[in-house]
């Protein structure tokens, strides 16, 4: 340092640019009187802030970008309160389930470039995603589950059409009646775990 309280020098008016660059540390600053801003832009890092209790929004003023604010361990949903977009967060490094958390929507996750695939893995559902302008096929390839794409009212042919199997079909609670209808093979069918009552409806013989 100069040798001299930070208080003095601000009211010599030094500049905090002037303080941070003799090595005052930024409790000094604050302490001194300097306004956040002074503080936040005289070079301190993120992280150094961070430490000392500045929040998201008071950096995002400064000029520091998300990027920067991440790598100083800052959270998705502290970025969103900073009034970060999440292309922003996106691009800085944030997963769909970080953003997620964070309170953003599937429809604004589309929207900053997210795929299906890992919105699904973000814990949206299909019926979000639905919601959320994704089309069939995107959805449809995305990795649901047959009772995931069910509960989102997808009927069997478009998902025999997405190589969804018999089995997988049975399992997501779809009918004998409706694997038929969708094409599925009658071998295919006596082969997928379906209880004799199912197949009798469906007009197999025990």
């Amino acid at each position: 340092s100069l040798g001299y309280s930070a208080t003095l020098l601000k009211g010599e008016n030094y500049l905090a640019t002037e303080l941070y660059t003799a090595d005052y540390t930024i409790g000094q600053l604050v302490n001194a009187g300097y306004t956040t801003n002074d503080v936040a832009t005289a070079g301190y890092s993120a992280s150094q802030l961070k430490t000392e209790n500045f929040i998201a929004s008071e950096l995002k003023i400064a000029g520091f970008t998300a990027s920067e604010l991440k790598t100083a361990n800052f959270t998705a949903s502290e970025l969103k309160v900073a009034d970060f977009t999440a292309p922003e967060l996106k691009t800085a490094g944030f997963t769909a389930s970080e953003l997620k958390v964070a309170g953003f929507t599937a429809s604004e996750l589309k929207t900053s470039g997210f795929t299906a695939s890992e919105l699904r893995t973000a814990a949206f559902s299909a019926s979000e995603l639905k919601t959320a302008g994704f089309i069939d096929t995107q959805i449809l390839a995305a990795g649901f589950s047959s009772l995931e794409l069910r509960s989102a009212e997808y009927g069997a042919i478009p998902l025999k059409n997405a190589g969804y199997t018999s089995v997988q079909m049975q399992s997501g609670g779809y009918t004998v009646l409706q694997l038929q209808a969708a094409g599925y093979s009658d071998y295919n069918i006596l082969r997928s775990n379906f209880t004799v009552f199912q197949l009798t409806i469906g007009g197999y013989s025990p």
